[in-house]
C-alpha cells in the first residue's frame, strides 16, 4: 500500500479561560483536519480551551469512494442525485452540497424544524436546519457525514448549534458549518446539562498562528 504525504497545516488558533466547569460538563477533544480543540487546568481549577482552525482545503478525492446511490424518489434523493452528478469528485459533490446549501436556504433563527424536507421545501431554516439539510443530500448521495451539536463563541456570549463533519477517505474528518462559509476558532466541543446555565468565560486571547505537521 502506497504512504499518504504527510499534510502541513497552518493553523489560528484563540485561547479561552473559563471560570471552574460545574460538574456534568462534558469537554471533547476532537480529531479532525482542518480543528483542534485542547484543554487544560490551572492550579485554580480554571479551565483553559486553545481552539484553532486551518484553511486547508479538503483532498482531491476519486468519485468513487462514494457509496453506491440506493434507490429512491423523493425531491431529496432527487437533488441528491443531481448533485453527485454534476460533481467532479468526492470533493467537488461535497462542497457544491454545501455551496447549494447555502446559496439556496434562508438562515432564520425563528425556525427549529430539523426536518431536512421540510427545510428543503421552505428554504428557510436556523443552524440546525441547515445542517439537517446538508446531512441529508451529502449522505444520500454516498459520502459519510455526522452532524454534530456543541456550542459557538460569538463575542462573550455562548450558544447552541449545529454543525457537520464529513470524512475523506484516505485522509480524515472536517469540520464544516453549513451555516456559514468561514471556520473561525469559535466551535465549541462541549456537552452543557440542562441544569446548568451555562459557562462563565473569564477571557479570550489573541489570535495566534502555528504550524501542525503529520495530521
Amino acid at each position: 500500500m502506497t504512504a499518504l504525504p504527510a499534510l502541513l497545516a497552518a493553523f489560528l488558533q484563540v485561547s479561552y479561560l473559563f471560570a471552574p466547569l460545574a460538574e456534568g460538563v462534558i469537554l471533547e477533544e476532537p480529531h479532525l483536519l482542518n480543528y483542534k480543540q485542547e484543554v487544560r487546568q490551572d492550579r485554580q481549577h480554571r479551565t483553559e480551551i486553545i481552539l484553532g482552525y486551518s484553511r486547508l482545503r479538503p483532498p482531491k478525492t476519486a468519485k468513487a469512494f462514494l457509496r453506491p446511490f440506493r434507490s429512491g424518489g423523493d425531491l431529496l434523493d432527487v437533488h441528491a442525485r443531481r448533485l453527485r452528478e454534476e460533481a467532479l469528485d468526492y470533493t467537488g459533490f461535497v462542497l457544491d452540497t454545501l455551496d447549494w446549501v447555502r446559496d439556496r436556504v434562508h438562515y432564520d433563527p425563528t425556525r427549529n424544524s430539523e426536518n431536512p424536507m421540510k427545510v428543503f421545501s421552505e428554504r428557510r431554516g436556523d443552524c440546525k436546519g441547515f445542517a439537517a439539510l446538508a446531512h441529508s443530500l451529502l449522505e444520500r448521495g454516498g459520502a459519510e457525514v455526522r452532524e454534530r451539536s456543541g456550542y459557538i463563541l460569538e463575542g462573550e456570549s455562548i450558544q447552541g448549534h449545529r454543525w457537520i463533519e464529513v470524512l475523506f477517505p484516505g485522509a480524515g474528518w472536517f469540520l464544516f458549518d453549513p451555516s456559514s462559509p468561514r471556520l473561525s476558532a469559535r466551535y465549541l466541543y462541549i456537552r452543557i446539562p440542562l441544569s446548568i446555565s451555562g459557562l462563565n468565560l473569564i477571557r479570550k486571547g489573541e489570535e495566534e498562528a502555528y504550524v501542525q505537521e503529520d495530521l
